[in-house]
């Protein structure tokens, strides 16, 4: 019993970057599968209603995911001060509540820990980062990215249960003047139209079979857009002119038959009006080719780097 509530410890929370070779072969395992063979012991509120979103690995963990960061572990302490001091230095700021809700324009994080039968805390575990659709992302330790509904679903004996909600205002936030209502910061929906305009140049990804270029938005239906999710909860990107999807061929960018594999799925991370474009593949994301601000530039993968000519934004197309 030592043994295993042990390997769960060093395999799922963020303290440990380090697992022993038995936790290997349920790393080999699916995803899926890994997760469902231990989530009646570890998140008995979990029940199969969670989405895979990324794959194992131990180049990152839960509080390096929280604040976006994918190259390495990061663990400040076990007290929920350490985590104040962390997280302040991106701009987060604890609350007094549970505040689960999502809101335009703010970044929220989940902090789990294990408590003492006086409800003090004993250590903090684990952390979930807020999605701009309203779910919740876990990096579970070593294993998968997951999104789920609500933060209670992660409850269990190793994460414990959540203590603390910090929220981030993002700067110059204002709901946008050209669309009702702030539309372009409110969640973005499946199956309507949207214009991907990128942030440096103006211009709109516009597709054809075998390349993908930023050119002036003219209300062509190769210039929109439409999200549809697969059975397993991953968005893909359908151009509207020609019914396929957008698919990572290499570094390049294709236009294909709709296949579902991981080629074709894509991390839509919002900040804002703002959206980097992630390959489920391979971690790249839409760049345009050397910052061209040219009609007809290169639009291509390449490893995040955060400047605008790789930041979008889905913008609805006005229905006729």
């Amino acid at each position: 019993m030592f043994t295993r509530l042990l390997t769960s410890a060093v395999l799922l929370t963020g303290a440990f970057a380090g697992l022993g070779r038995g936790d290997d072969a349920l790393l080999s395992a699916s995803p899926v599968h890994s997760i469902r063979r231990i989530e009646a012991r570890e998140w008995p509120r979990l029940r199969d209603e969670f989405t895979v979103i990324g794959q194992p690995t131990r180049a990152y963990n839960c509080i390096a995911w929280s604040i976006g960061v994918t190259d390495r572990w990061m663990w400040p302490g076990p007290r929920v001060a350490d985590f104040d001091a962390l997280y302040a230095k991106s701009g987060f700021t604890r609350i007094g509540r549970l505040d689960y809700g999502w809101k335009a324009g703010e970044d929220k994080i989940v902090l789990y820990a294990t408590l003492q039968p006086d409800g003090r805390v004993k250590a903090c575990t684990h952390a979930a980062r807020q999605m701009a659709d309203g779910s919740w992302t876990n990096k579970l330790g070593a294993m998968a990215l997951i999104r789920v509904a609500t933060p209670d679903h992660l409850d269990g004996p190793t994460y414990g249960s959540p203590v603390a909600v910090y929220v981030r205002r993002r700067d110059g936030y204002r709901p946008t003047e050209t669309s009702p209502a702030g539309a372009q910061n409110a969640p973005l929906q499946t199956n309507r139209y949207y214009r991907v305009q990128n942030t440096l140049s103006g211009k709109v990804l516009t597709g054809s079979r075998d390349s993908l270029t930023q050119t002036d938005y003219s209300g062509a239906s190769r210039q929109q857009w439409r999200i549809k999710v697969l059975a397993n909860g991953a968005p893909v990107l359908e151009n509207r002119a020609t019914g396929t999807v957008l698919t990572a061929s290499g570094g390049t960018l294709r236009l294909r038959p709709l296949t579902g594999d991981s080629h074709q799925q894509w991390v839509l991370d919002r900040d804002g009006r703002t959206v980097k474009i992630r390959s489920q593949a391979d971690n790249q994301v839409l760049d345009v080719e050397r910052g061209s601000q040219a009609n007809g530039g290169r639009v291509l993968l390449w490893p995040a780097h955060g400047n605008s000519n790789q930041q979008w934004e889905f913008i609805p197309v006005e229905e006729r």
